[in-house]
C-alpha cells in the first residue's frame, strides 16, 4: 500500500483497542485515527473524521451490525468494514459479507491477520479468517464453484475491479463482492489473488 490507510475502531473492551493502537503504530503505512467504545459514538467519530477503513466489533452497544452496515452503505460506501469477534459464524458471516461487510476476522488471530485484512479490502477483495473459511465450508456441501461466480472471478483474473466487475456482468457491486467471498471459502482462499491463482492452478479459469 502507497497512501496512508486511515483507520477508525470501535469495540467495547478497551484493551483490545490499545492493543490495536499499538499493533498499527509500528507501521507508518497505517494512520489509527481514533477508537471508540460503542455503535453511536462510531457513526460521530467517522462523521467528524472520515476514514478508508473502519474495525467493527459484531457485540458493542449500540446500532446492531445490520444497521451500521446500511448506514455504511447510505454514507460512506468507500469506507472498507472488517469485523472483530470472537465468534466463527460461517452463516452469520455470509450474510454479514452479502450486505456489504468487507472482511470478517477473528478476534484470535487478529494481530496475525489483521495486516493482511487491511491490504486486500484496500485492493479491492474480500477477507476470511482461516478458522472462519473452515466453518463456512464445513456447512457448504456445494464445492464447485457456479457460472456467476466462475465469471466474477475471471474478470478479477483479468484485473476488472469489483464495479467493473459489476458493470461488465450487470450486478451490483456488493453482488460481485459476494461472489467473491464464496470464491474464497470454496477454494480454501483467503483473498481475490490467492483465490483467483487455486482456480489458475485448477484449470477453472484461464489467464
Amino acid at each position: 500500500m502507497t497512501a496512508v490507510v486511515r483507520i477508525i475502531a470501535a469495540d467495547d473492551h478497551q484493551l483490545f483497542l490499545e492493543g490495536l493502537a499499538s499493533l498499527f503504530l509500528a507501521d507508518q503505512s497505517l494512520n489509527f485515527v481514533a477508537s471508540c467504545n460503542d455503535g453511536d459514538a462510531l457513526q460521530s467519530l467517522v462523521n467528524q473524521h472520515g476514514a478508508d477503513v473502519v474495525l467493527l466489533d459484531l457485540s458493542m452497544p449500540g446500532p446492531s451490525t445490520e444497521q451500521l452496515i446500511d448506514w455504511f452503505g447510505e454514507n460512506f460506501p468507500d469506507i472498507q468494514l472488517i469485523a472483530l469477534t470472537m465468534f466463527s459464524n460461517g452463516r452469520y458471516a455470509q450474510e454479514l459479507l452479502q450486505l456489504g461487510l468487507s472482511a470478517y476476522v477473528l478476534k484470535d488471530c487478529a494481530f496475525d491477520d489483521l495486516h493482511l485484512a487491511i491490504e486486500e479490502v484496500m485492493a479491492g477483495g474480500q477477507f476470511l479468517s482461516a478458522e472462519l473459511m473452515a466453518a463456512m465450508r464445513a456447512g457448504n456441501e456445494e464445492s464447485s464453484l457456479t457460472n456467476r461466480e466462475l465469471e466474477v472471478l475471471h474478470g478479477a483474473a483479468n484485473g476488472l475491479g469489483n464495479k467493473e466487475i459489476a458493470r461488465e456482468l450487470n450486478i451490483t457491486e456488493r453482488t460481485a463482492r459476494f461472489h467473491l467471498s464464496n470464491c474464497c471459502v470454496k477454494l480454501d482462499a483467503n483473498g481475490r489473488s490467492h483465490a483467483v491463482a487455486k482456480a489458475v492452478q485448477l484449470s477453472m479459469i484461464k489467464l
